[in-house]
């Protein structure tokens, strides 16, 4: 029985060793290599272009404990401004602790010393993640993280955060801002290369949907 406890003990040691030793972060991005999905009128994108760099995604994957976390807080520091935005991916995280929790709150209270925002994707709403953090809380009343369903719409509010600031000293830029439309559908990259008579046709089999914010538009 002495010899199987030992054995149950020295393996838990060498997983413990392991998951400490593994990477938490699986892989790390610009705002330029992977900008959100939504679809802005030429001008505004071609603004965007010179913001999006601004943005850091980080997926993580696997546990956040004090163990798989120890370094976070000073690897996001690193990522000095003129960074805006650091988006953590928590889309492959199993579980976080409260040890875990701290850490994250860490990583936000260093961020927001250089004048930067940490947001969290990959949050669903009742899932582990969310309930986790819930629980532990580890950040004042008002002063959460934003918590996003996925990474696109964190960086879709990253974006708009940019656009926002950049209107602040660029009267042309607030003036695109706000006076965008309604894309038409001729813009839209779907249908480019279409013709004219094509495209009516496209328009024609098409049914308005308006959705609000949150709604289901299809699953995978």
């Amino acid at each position: 029985v002495a010899v199987g406890v030992g054995v149950g003990v020295a393996m838990s040691l060498v997983v413990f060793v392991r998951r400490i030793n593994r990477s938490l972060v699986r892989a790390q991005f610009t705002g330029m290599a992977r900008p959100s999905r939504r679809i802005h009128p030429g001008a505004i994108e071609a603004r965007l272009l010179g913001l999006r760099s601004r943005v850091a995604l980080l997926e993580l994957e696997g546990a956040i404990f004090f163990g798989s976390a120890a370094h976070l807080p000073e690897r996001a520091e690193a990522l000095a401004p003129p960074l805006r935005f650091v988006i953590l991916d928590l889309r492959r995280v199993s579980t976080v602790d409260e040890s875990g929790a701290m850490l994250l709150h860490e990583v936000a209270q260093r961020l927001a010393r250089h004048g930067q925002e940490l947001l969290l994707a990959g949050v669903a709403s009742g899932g582990a993640v969310a309930r986790s953090l819930k629980a532990f809380a580890p950040w004042a009343a008002g002063s959460a993280p934003r918590t996003f369903f996925d990474a696109d719409q964190a960086m879709e509010a990253a974006e708009t955060a940019l656009l926002a600031e950049a209107a602040r000293d660029d009267a042309a830029l607030a003036a695109l801002l706000a006076t965008e439309a309604e894309l038409p559908l001729e813009a839209c990259s779907l249908v480019r290369g279409l013709t004219a008579r094509e495209l009516r046709h496209v328009a024609a089999a098409m049914h308005r949907r308006e959705l609000r914010s949150g709604d289901v538009l299809f699953r995978q």
